[in-house]
Parts: structure tokens; C-alpha cells; sequence
């Protein structure tokens, strides 16, 4: 992406979101995005971050729980052999 923005700022609206996320997923194969909300993030951007669905898009309520959630992923991608899951 060219800049970190606020999925809920008016900067980045949705069809910019989906333009990004599109780009990242075209880097290459197995580029897989995940989108994580904090707060009050609409769940319908982070879908469409993911391009996916509901699959991999992941909402908590604030930060101290994001640190829990980003170790439990980083543990997950420890146990697979080549770091992914």
C-alpha cells in the first residue's frame, strides 16, 4: 500500500480498499492478505481487504487484545514448517 491509513478515515474509502488490497494479491502467488479491525472497524472493509469474505477477516475490541491475537497467530506460523498457515 502506498501509506498507512485508517480503514474507518473518509481518505481511504472502499473502492480504494479493495484497489490496494487487489494490487498486494496480484504480488504473487500464495500472497494471501488477512485483515484485522480494532475497534470499531466495519466489517464489510475488511472483507473486502481480505477478498475473501468473513474467512480471514478478524475484529477485536482494542490493542491489548490485538497483541494477543498477533502472538497466537505468530506461534501458529512457528509450527508450520515454512511459516505460513
Amino acid at each position: 500500500m502506498h501509506g498507512y491509513h485508517s480503514i474507518g478515515s473518509p481518505i481511504f474509502r472502499c473502492h480504494e480498499l479493495k484497489k490496494e488490497a487487489d494490487l498486494l494479491r496480484k504480488m504473487g502467488p500464495g500472497v494471501q492478505l488477512f485483515a484485522l479491525g480494532i475497534g470499531r472497524a466495519r466489517a464489510c472493509e475488511l472483507e473486502l481487504i481480505t477478498g475473501d469474505g468473513k474467512e480471514l477477516a478478524f475484529g477485536v475490541s482494542d490493542f491489548d487484545t490485538f497483541d494477543t491475537f498477533a502472538k497466537a497467530i505468530k506461534e501458529v506460523a512457528q509450527e508450520n514448517e515454512n511459516g505460513c498457515f
